[in-house]
């Protein structure tokens, strides 16, 4: 137990030494950092420690420059329930969507309540 408390110390500091992402969230105890690097040709990589409960995920990979920083983002919500910004960009065109279509319905309801109503008064 000392040696992963000792690794998550050793990764916190690198984390902050190269500049970190602070997952947290008020109110529920837990505290998520994390940081991203990505490298267009060569290995990205993605880590998420929770300090609360002293567990993290570190993510190498290749091929893609996107898909290391999605696993621990994912990773996050699943441990925590925490869903960030990242998470939300890469939803945006579908949660819009989804707005614009709610948007919809109202209108077209509330319009077709007010010519019902109109025509009754006829």
């Amino acid at each position: 137990m000392k040696i992963v408390k000792s690794i998550l110390l050793l990764l916190l500091l690198l984390l902050a030494w190269t500049g970190f992402m602070n997952f947290g969230r008020k109110g529920s105890g837990d505290l998520v950092i994390g940081h991203d690097g990505v490298s267009r040709s060569a290995i990205n990589n993605a880590s998420r420690i929770n300090l609360k409960s002293e567990v993290g995920i570190i993510i190498f990979e290749t091929g893609s420059c996107s898909f290391a920083p999605e696993i621990a983002n994912e990773w996050v919500y699943w441990k925590t329930g925490i869903i960030n910004s990242s998470v939300m960009k890469s939803n945006l065109i579908w949660l819009i969507s989804l707005l614009v279509i709610g948007y919809l319905i109202i209108l077209s309801t509330f319009f077709y309540v007010m010519m019902s109503k109109s025509k009754k008064g006829q």
